[in-house]
């Protein structure tokens, strides 16, 4: 059984809205650190924190009829927790949970009702290995998670430091890179936040869909730290929700 958004949303879950934000470019470089020296602190961002809570705002394109491209809308919750713990609350055009609490996935269709349980004991490593494996949709993770997020960067055989600019009141640098063998350019948008270099907006562009798809993800929130309760990694499946299997159990 596969219970999710598109793939891509993971793929890409580390980009936002940005056409709601008015931006003026500056180019005062005079800072000599390149992209990748930029983009590698930024994969770094969440490193030693024992947990986090983020928000995001992304945003998917489509297909639609007469090859005609359409974009869909999500609000994402995140929270991990070392060394086992794992949810993401997924909403807008679906209603999607994704939780692991160390023994567990349970992954919840709550549009349609559907649920899916997995035991799994391990660490987050062992639960993203599991994600992976089933499609399943983990967003803002390409950034928050430093392996994922240097993987990325290292596919990029094109990078480049384009501007110093102003979001929103925010100063933050844009970078470009392209992946060529995978045919995928992305852009991101890195803040200084203390002495932390955080992706505050990225755009993610395939090449290999017609039209060139676009997902993009804005971060609005994050707090690190913090105690979050056991309890909300284990959610009790909606009432009248159906139990249904993972597709590796059903080929099983």
């Amino acid at each position: 059984m596969k219970i999710q958004l598109s793939r891509s949303v993971k793929d890409a879950a580390v980009f936002l809205i940005g056409a709601a934000l008015l931006g003026f470019a500056i180019p005062s470089l005079g800072n000599e650190e390149s992209a990748v020296d930029i983009m590698k602190r930024a994969c770094n961002a969440y490193s030693g924190q024992t947990s986090v809570q983020v928000r995001g705002l992304i945003s998917v394109d489509t297909s639609y009829e007469n090859d005609a491209k359409i974009q869909k809308n999500y609000v994402v919750d995140l929270s991990a927790k070392l060394p086992n713990k794992f949810r993401a609350e997924i909403q807008g055009d679906s209603h999607t949970g994704i939780y692991f609490d160390g023994t567990r996935v349970t992954v919840i269709d709550h549009d349609k009702k559907f649920f899916a349980r997995r035991e799994l004991a391990g660490n987050l490593n062992d639960f993203l290995a599991f994600a992976d494996k089933m499609n399943l949709p983990t967003p803002l993770l390409d950034f928050i998670n430093p392996k994922e997020c240097e993987e990325n960067l290292a596919k990029a055989d094109v990078s480049e430091r384009l501007s110093d600019l102003t979001i929103d009141g925010v100063r933050v640098r844009h970078l470009f890179f392209r992946n060529t063998a995978e045919k995928i350019d992305w852009e991101t948008w890195v803040m200084e936040r203390g002495s932390r270099a955080v992706v505050k907006k990225a755009v993610i562009t395939s090449q290999y869909a017609g039209g060139g798809p676009q997902y993009e993800l804005l971060l609005t929130r994050e707090r690190l730290g913090g105690n979050l309760p056991d309890e909300q990694f284990s959610p009790k499946p909606p009432q009248l929700a159906t139990e249904i299997k993972f597709l590796e159990e059903i080929d099983e």
